[in-house]
């Protein structure tokens, strides 16, 4: 009998508190559910104190709390007001506090609020709901040893995939880790993800699946992950982005059903063998560029897609406006087929000071050759330090393209790059005309969570939606995209019937 099957008092409703907006649903915007609405709280510039918010806290399943930050207000019509809670020591739930006794008395005004932050709070401490006690921790893979595998029938790109695999695994009233006596996902994956297949994951203390850092493809199908104390499915800071669920219900979970969000920065980790006596001993590092396209300006053929390319133009280097670019590459396929290239950015530094008037960009054309000629520009694109272009997709039509790095010094500085320029990015191909993405939701239903369905945030790659319905969610959207840019292809799927 497992631990789950010998309670006789769980608490299995959620609570009429929530954090949202933030990085975790331990930490964000205070909103109450009053009058069939979620609400922010407003305090009228009044600060809590730390015993409110740690009522505020235990109110929603957690040992304490304080408070984090004021945030911005949302376009909120009615504000719960709340400028003193009057909590007493050891309470447990905000509506026993004498400020939420008399709810006909609590205002509701915009007025009241004019011009004010929400209040945002985090928690922190082992859970407090009834029954938390018989949680187990669940699972955890960790950089699992992992293979490259042919992407297409043409055999032009590889892509990482785990020796792993998780098929017909129900992981139910996980969540606890009792060394750190905190909360935890029940299921745990870094690293390249293990295949999952008919996983149902059940009651979490916290998020039902989380995806730290996948540096491959993920793939979800037909799986259910409900009633979770936490976000639904979690693929945080992925470097590879390519994330695949299928025939999968994603509902009735305390956060939102999928949380995604693409690494700002940095590359991601490969597997390196110790030594050729000793294989069984696995080491990763960070992955290195291919070809720095500054010195060598040609990838070597005896390589797979997809390629890390860097491009380092250093301060202090001369600049002649009418020679060739000093950085530029050339990228080409047998012309038998028409691939598509992606151009996926992973760094990008330009430290030339924007009063300079210096300007600096990446273009890509189409070439006839392994030269530094660009024969038709495709592209130009602005490099601005810190913000990251939207991934790029580029037919070939059977030819060469040319990258290059185009550099204008400024009129301060004529002749010489002032600032440091390094970007990286990743080259991917495919011949069955198909581009990148990112995200991609199939055959799925998403319903019923207290956040959004789907939380997307700084996207660089296609958001694909197909047949997904994604209907009764509380949170300020159906499929809510902050920061980046991407293409959002949504196709028969329907969004309805949001209550937050």
């Amino acid at each position: 009998m497992g631990p789950f099957q010998q309670m006789l008092n769980y608490e299995g409703a959620f609570p009429d508190f929530r954090l949202i907006d933030g990085p975790s649903v331990r930490q964000g915007r205070l909103q109450v559910k009053f009058r069939d609405r979620w609400r922010s709280v407003c305090t009228q510039v009044t600060n809590w104190t730390s015993i409110d918010t740690g009522t505020a806290c235990r109110s929603m399943g957690y040992t304490d709390g304080g408070f984090w930050k004021w945030m911005r207000r949302n376009n909120d019509t009615y504000p719960f007001v709340m400028a003193k809670p009057d909590c007493r020591p050891g309470m447990t739930d905000l509506w026993d506090c004498a400020g939420f006794s008399n709810q006909e008395r609590i205002p509701l005004s915009e007025n009241l609020c004019q011009g004010e932050d929400d209040l945002g709070i985090f928690c922190w401490g082992p859970p407090t709901f009834t029954g938390w006690a018989k949680h187990w921790k669940g699972l955890q893979i960790i950089n699992s040893p992992f293979h490259y595998a042919y992407s297409d029938p043409d055999l032009v790109a590889t892509h990482m995939e785990s020796d792993s695999r998780l098929e017909w695994l129900d992981i139910l009233y996980a969540g606890y880790d009792a060394s750190i006596k905190n909360t935890t996902a029940a299921l745990w994956i870094e690293g390249v993800p293990p295949i999952m297949n008919g996983i149902r994951v059940e009651r979490s203390a916290q998020d039902g699946i989380y995806l730290r850092e996948p540096s491959g493809p993920g793939l979800i199908a037909n799986s259910s992950v409900v009633f979770n104390r936490g976000h639904g499915i979690v693929i945080d800071n992925t470097t590879d982005a390519r994330m695949f669920i299928n025939m999968t219900a994603i509902t009735n979970n305390y956060g939102d059903g999928v949380w995604y969000r693409q690494k700002y920065a940095g590359i991601t980790l490969v597997q390196k063998m110790s030594s050729s006596a000793d294989r069984h001993s696995l080491f990763y590092e960070e992955e290195k560029p291919r070809v720095e396209m500054c010195t060598n300006h040609e990838i070597p053929s005896n390589h797979f897609f997809p390629h890390l390319i860097r491009a380092n133009l250093r301060n202090g280097t001369a600049i002649e406006a009418d020679l060739p670019n000093i950085c530029w590459l050339t990228v080409s396929l047998p012309p038998r087929l028409a691939y598509t290239y992606t151009l996926q950015f992973i760094t990008v530094t330009n430290l030339n000071p924007v009063s300079s008037g210096a300007k600096t960009n990446l273009i890509v054309c189409d070439s006839h050759g392994a030269t530094n000629f660009c024969a038709e520009e495709r592209y130009s694109i602005p490099i601005i330090d810190g913000v990251f272009p939207q991934s790029l997709p580029v037919r070939s039509n059977g030819n060469p393209i040319y990258i290059g790095l185009k550099h204008e010094p400024g009129p301060m500085t004529p002749g010489i790059v002032e600032g440091d320029v390094d970007i990286q990015f990743r080259i991917h191909a495919s011949v069955l005309d198909k581009a990148y993405y990112g995200l991609n939701i199939t055959n799925s239903i998403i319903s019923g969570n207290i956040g959004d369905g789907v939380y997307a945030q700084n996207v660089r790659d296609r958001v694909a939606f197909t047949n997904v319905s994604i209907t009764e969610n509380q949170g300020i959207a159906g499929i809510q995209v902050k920061d980046g840019a991407a293409d959002i292809w949504i196709n028969d799927t329907r969004i309805v019937d949001r209550t937050g």
